[in-house]
């Protein structure tokens, strides 16, 4: 697994320097992370600037790092989802993710994946999220030195900070969780690691585990 980390990071640090980079700024030519991620093509790296955007139900379909500068906000005003990563390896880094959508039906996440593999998710700041993360049948990622505030008072209606189904070979590593149903969830995960988090003052548990083995 050392190896492997040491390789992700290797090829983000290639992929930031031979891509080509987008600038989304509020009053910019690009003005919408959608927008960029429309006009990216792969290994392409997105830089977002400070300011707020309004968007949500953003669809990552292809293999970008997203970096924000300092106050770059991502509000979904509570209307779904923020980011659906499709694409293997996708690095989120630096954003702040605000007012996910809370649903009865649907799991909504500021950051959702399925069927991906080798992503980076880091140095994020999620409020008021109903889940932050939710990972499904993804493999080989790091979640990593994320700040989690949530807001949830009874469990029926809240979700999880991180939340991990039927994935193998994540590492959840220093995130900092508050106020959640679940800070970490893992369901049917293989071959993972949950090292050095803060959860606390969630309405059930810290840490829960379920049909997960070689963790």
């Amino acid at each position: 697994m050392i190896k492997y980390i040491t390789a992700v990071l290797i090829f983000l640090n290639i992929n930031l320097l031979a891509s080509n980079v987008i600038v989304v700024s509020v009053n910019g030519s690009h003005s919408s992370i959608k927008q960029a991620i429309l006009s990216a093509q792969d290994g392409d790296t997105i830089i977002v600037n400070s300011g707020i955007y309004y968007e949500h139900n953003i669809i990552v379909d292809k293999s970008v790092t997203i970096i924000g500068r300092e106050h770059a906000v991502i509000d979904a005003q509570g209307k779904g989802y923020i980011l659906d990563i499709t694409a293997d390896s996708v690095s989120v880094i630096g954003l702040t993710f605000n007012n996910v959508g809370r649903s009865y039906t649907k799991d909504h996440a500021a950051i959702h994946t399925y069927e991906i593999s080798n992503f980076l998710f880091e140095k994020n700041i999620f409020n008021n999220p109903f889940f932050a993360f939710h990972i499904e049948r993804s493999k080989n990622g790091i979640i990593k030195e994320n700040i989690i505030n949530g807001n949830a008072v009874l469990e029926h209606n809240s979700g999880n900070g991180i939340h991990l189904w039927h994935s193998s070979y994540i590492e959840v590593l220093n995130n900092l969780i508050y106020h959640m149903r679940d800070g970490i969830y893992v369901e049917f995960v293989k071959h993972s690691k949950v090292i050095g988090n803060t959860s606390k003052n969630n309405v059930r548990y810290g840490l829960h585990f379920m049909f997960s083995n070689d963790d």
